[in-house]
Parts: structure tokens; C-alpha cells; sequence
């Protein structure tokens, strides 16, 4: 199914980019073809299991560890 294709590479690219954390969620998500945040953060959820805030939050948890500081922008 081409749909479920496409959905399947924006919701990769949308979590490179939330783990990169170099741009915010709005922008993320116009980046992946959504206008709308709110059914970007419903459609990943339900994706993932968790929401585009969870995972970078997840994310600065991680480089928290490793870098000993935050540095990934919060949203």
C-alpha cells in the first residue's frame, strides 16, 4: 500500500529529526507534510506509542548522560 509506504517515511524521517533535536515540533512536522501539528502528534503516537515530546525528551535524557548537559532545544 502506497499510503501506508509514505506514512511509514515521514514517521522515520519525523524521528531522525525529533533525535537530532535541532528544530521544533511544529517545524518538524510541516517538514514531513503535516500543516497541522495536533494530528502530527496523534498520527505519530500512534506510530511510535509515545508522542514527538516524549521521544525527545527520551533523547535529551540520553545526551544529558553522555554530554553531561542538555543540548537539545525543548519544545
Amino acid at each position: 500500500d502506497i499510503g501506508k509506504y509514505i506514512t511509514d517515511v515521514k514517521m522515520m524521517k519525523a524521528k531522525v529529526m525529533l533525535e537530532e533535536g535541532t528544530l521544533k515540533i511544529v517545524q518538524i512536522a510541516k517538514a514531513c507534510g503535516y500543516e497541522n501539528q495536533s494530528y502530527f502528534n496523534k498520527l505519530f503516537k500512534n506510530y511510535y506509542g509515545i508522542t514527538p515530546k516524549q521521544l525527545r525528551e527520551k533523547y535529551e535524557k540520553i545526551w544529558d548522560w553522555y554530554y553531561g548537559k542538555a543540548s537539545i532545544r525543548k519544545n
